[in-house]
């Protein structure tokens, strides 16, 4: 794992500690059609917006996974096309994008919305009315209803500022920052061959993303953001959104039955529970024992990871007379579980 993913998972909760078990405390294995998404990196947004999106999603007790995304996304109509992200010469991406909520009908998806585009709404409203003209859907002005509080108070200041700032230009990434998107882009293609391989399409665009949405977040910090470079800290506060983002299809995938890495977890502890007689193995003998499905010990490490956060096994590294060897220890719950399940059959 490169450098760029060890600063990114120690501030992220793609993969939180408590999903692996101690060898000392054994933990229920997590079955495999339990999905769990990670939680929206909210301290990724910059502080004025964030403190906004927390308190919209206490007051309407709406989702902040819903709640996060749908603020980046109005954000970003804020803007209105007025900037680009350039991550080298003639490769440019315009700084909006469009999201798709799929929630239940408690979850209020269309109020946070709805509170959320009470600045635009009144912008437009005024601006027709400058024009002498009547706007098509409209001609009230909304107060801000819906919490009252300094943090409505100070997004809907922020916005109008956003509205009454007609530059626009292109923004362009600095030398580190630049070093991390390479790297970002290295990874996501190196997933690509494995654990992206049900929808390489989607994931191809993932940098694309990645790019518009660190292109936002630099606009939001600056009054001028073309006249200063995207810094390093945005573009990984940035990979931190996108790998949110990139949770959501492997979960739809992962119900539907058709994820691939599954697939290959439930091969592997097949292979673990009723081959493996010791409780523990090292994983180039566990490699060993599926060269039929695995032709390099890295083909398994999307399947073992997600071994390890469901809590069937737990990695650890052994230094023996100077050479480093991987070894993983196997919940005895799994292999108790994986017994109860052949006794229902019979």
């Amino acid at each position: 794992m490169s450098d760029v993913f060890e600063i990114i998972m120690a501030h992220s909760f793609v993969r939180p500690k408590e999903r692996s078990f101690n060898a000392r405390v054994v933990c229920e294995p997590i079955p495999f059609d339990t999905v769990r998404l990670p939680d929206f990196p909210i301290t990724a947004i910059p502080r004025l917006f964030r403190n906004y999106a927390l308190a919209l999603s206490t007051h309407m007790k709406a989702p902040l996974n819903m709640v996060g995304w749908q603020l980046l996304q109005v954000l970003s109509m804020a803007f209105a096309t007025r900037y680009n992200v350039e991550a080298w010469p003639k490769y440019i991406q315009p700084i909006i994008f469009h999201t798709n909520a799929f929630v239940k009908s408690c979850e209020k998806k269309y109020d946070v919305f709805g509170a959320m585009i009470v600045p635009m709404h009144n912008y437009m409203v005024r601006g027709f009315r400058e024009l002498g003209q009547e706007s098509a859907y409209s001609t009230q002005e909304y107060e801000m209803i819906y919490m009252g509080n300094k943090a409505e108070a100070t997004y809907h200041d922020a916005l109008q500022r956003i509205f009454d700032n007609h530059a626009s230009g292109v923004v362009k990434l600095s030398s580190k920052a630049l070093v991390y998107c390479f790297q970002y882009i290295a990874d996501v293609d190196s997933r690509l061959i494995r654990e992206n391989e049900d929808m390489p399409d989607w994931g191809c665009k993932l940098v694309d993303i990645m790019l518009m949405i660190a292109g936002l977040i630099h606009c939001l910090k600056y009054d001028s953001p073309a006249e200063v470079l995207v810094k390093a800290g945005t573009v990984i506060r940035a990979i931190r959104i996108a790998e949110f983002l990139s949770s959501q299809p492997h979960a739809i995938y992962h119900i539907l039955g058709k994820s691939s890495v599954v697939e290959d977890a439930k091969y592997l502890r097949d292979r673990i529970t009723q081959v493996v007689d010791t409780p523990k193995i090292s994983k180039h003998d566990l490699f060993c024992l599926c060269k039929e499905r695995f032709e390099t010990v890295n083909e398994m490490e999307p399947a073992m990871r997600f071994l390890a956060e469901t809590h069937n096994i737990l990695e650890h590294e052994v230094v023996t007379d100077g050479q480093t060897s991987v070894i993983i220890n196997i919940n005895p719950l799994a292999r108790q579980e994986k017994v109860d399940m052949r006794n229902d059959t019979l």
